[in-house]
């Protein structure tokens, strides 16, 4: 999958406008605020239901550092902060990329020594999280889907000692070690699939889909998708950014996700933008 453009910062709106062969905006368009937005809150959410669990099972792996060094009071606290940014690939469809605030994994961890648990050292892990995720856009008119996650990765691992024997064990170094390896293995892939994005487009698209499904009962058969800031977005509309200028303006405050839909298709490579 090949993407356009550079990720697009967007207040999750997401609008459905209709163009006649003219270029003249036509009635029965719609603005969904914060869409993309919510669905990307939504999948977060029910991803980090499920994070602490997993990653205590994980990291609970005898052994995990090196022999006789496993892990135990393992405390996982998960952000429920996240930002997301768009693009738009060149099958014409729309790739959300979520980022995480930062998460923080508290352990001590066994050692193979005579001075008991004692001497075990304890730790700090905080890491960002980062997953994409395929808005679906037919070009001939019809329902958007969610294809599912496309990608989950641990990113930017800080590790910190706890106690004075973390840091003369080197347990910190080994740690970094692990969680920069750590992307998309078992357990995150377990994840993923516990997820099941279809319920989150029956629920969020529903009211987009009947939108598209009014269009093109009445002609409107093609969609393109647009992604960009107020200026880009007339750009990539061309003459058509001038008929529908009072609807667009109403629409678009802030960088948006558009979908033009038209009698015919759009012209070979527009939209350049997103």
């Amino acid at each position: 999958m090949t993407l356009r453009g550079i990720d697009i910062p967007v207040g999750g709106d997401l609008a459905v406008l209709g163009f006649d062969e003219q270029g003249a905006a036509s009635p029965g368009s719609g603005a969904f605020p914060d869409l993309l937005r919510g669905m990307s809150e939504r999948a977060w959410e029910r991803l980090r239901a499920r994070l602490p669990e997993l990653m205590r099972q994980r990291l609970g792996r005898a052994d995990l550092l090196a022999p006789g060094f496993s892990l135990y009071d393992i405390d996982v606290s998960v952000s429920p902060e996240s930002r997301m940014t768009v693009q738009r690939t060149d099958a014409g469809d729309l790739t959300v990329h979520v980022v995480t605030g930062r998460n923080t994994i508290i352990a001590t961890t066994t050692t193979p020594t005579v001075f008991g648990s004692w001497g075990d050292p304890r730790f700090s892990v905080d890491f960002g999280i980062t997953f994409d995720y395929l808005v679906d856009v037919p070009p001939v008119a019809g329902p958007l889907g969610l294809t599912g996650f496309t990608d989950l990765r641990i990113t930017m691992p800080r590790v910190d000692s706890q106690n004075l024997v973390a840091d003369l064990i080197l347990v910190p170094v080994r740690l970094a070690e692990l969680f920069t390896d750590w992307s998309l293995d078992g357990t995150l892939g377990q994840l993923l699939a516990s997820v099941d994005l279809a319920d989150e487009a029956n629920d969020r698209l529903g009211e987009v889909n009947a939108t598209l499904q009014d269009l093109a009962g009445r002609g409107f058969h093609y969609l393109e998708l647009l992604v960009g800031d107020p200026a880009e977005l007339a750009r990539q509309l061309g003459a058509r950014a001038a008929a529908g200028a009072g609807l667009l303006e109403g629409l678009v405050p802030a960088a948006q996700t558009l979908l033009p839909a038209s009698p015919r298709p759009a012209p070979r490579g527009a939209p350049e933008g997103g």
